[in-house]
C-alpha cells in the first residue's frame, strides 16, 4: 500500500503544479489582496476538492467492487485522461507564447475582499469545476489494489491527494508574495507547463498500451 501511496502522491503532484484554474485566482489574489485572503483561497480551493473527493468516493468504491470490467474501462480512461492533460497543456503552452502577455486589470481601489469571500470564491473554483470531479472517477481506481478493502484505499489515497494540493497551493502563494517579479515570468511557466505535460503524456500513452 505504501507503494501505491507513493506513486499516487507523485503522479498527484506533477497534476497539481501544472497551471490551471487554481493557480492563476491564487496569483491573482497574492497580487492584488495580499497574504490573508490568498491564504483563504488556498483553504477554499482544497476544501473544494474534498467535495469531489466525498461525493466520487462512494460511487467509485460501488464500481470497483461490482465489476471487474469496469474497473479496467475506468483504468483505459484515466490512461486517456492523463494523455488529454498532456496535449491540451503543451497546447496551451504554444499558444500562449504566441499570444502577447496581458497584464492583470487594476483592481478597484474601492473594493475590499475579505477572508470569506476570498475562501467562497476558492471552494467555487473547483467544486464548479467538472475536470476534478472526473480526475477522482478515472484516476483514482487506478491505484485500487484488486483484494483489498476499496473504501480504506479510496480514502487514504484522496487524503495523499488533498495533502499535495493544500501544501502546493500554501507554497505557491507565499512564494508569489515573496518573488513575484521571478513567478510572473513567462519563460519560467512555460518551462514548468511543457515538462509536466510531456510526463502526464507519457505515462497516458503508457498506461493504454499496458492495458491493450
Amino acid at each position: 500500500m505504501l507503494t501505491h501511496l507513493l506513486t499516487f502522491g507523485a503522479l498527484a503532484a506533477l497534476i497539481i503544479v501544472v497551471p490551471g484554474p487554481d493557480l492563476a485566482l491564487i496569483t491573482r489574489t497574492a497580487m492584488t489582496h495580499g497574504r490573508w485572503p490568498v491564504l483563504a483561497v488556498c483553504a477554499g480551493t482544497v476544501a473544494g476538492i474534498l467535495f469531489h473527493a466525498t461525493i466520487a468516493m462512494l460511487g467509485v468504491t460501488a464500481i470497483v467492487t461490482a465489476s471487474a470490467a469496469a474497473f479496467t474501462i475506468l483504468q483505459i480512461a484515466g490512461g486517456l485522461y492523463l494523455a488529454y492533460l498532456g496535449i491540451t497543456g503543451l497546447l496551451q503552452t504554444i499558444l500562449a507564447a504566441r499570444v502577447p502577455e496581458r497584464g492583470d486589470a487594476e483592481a478597484d481601489p474601492g473594493a475590499r475582499r475579505t477572508i470569506g469571500s476570498a475562501f467562497r470564491q476558492g471552494v467555487l473554483s473547483n467544486a464548479l469545476n467538472p475536470k476534478v470531479a472526473v480526475f477522482f472517477v478515472t484516476f483514482v481506481p487506478q491505484f485500487v489494489r484488486a483484494g483489498h478493502a476499496v473504501l480504506p484505499q479510496t480514502m487514504a489515497l484522496s487524503a495523499v491527494f488533498l495533502s499535495i494540493a493544500a501544501v502546493w497551493h500554501t507554497t505557491y502563494a507565499l512564494l508569489i508574495l515573496r518573488l513575484q517579479r521571478f513567478f510572473r515570468r513567462p519563460s519560467v511557466r512555460h518551462v514548468l507547463e511543457v515538462l509536466t505535460s510531456l510526463v502526464l503524456l507519457g505515462l497516458g500513452a503508457r498506461l493504454a498500451l499496458e492495458l491493450l
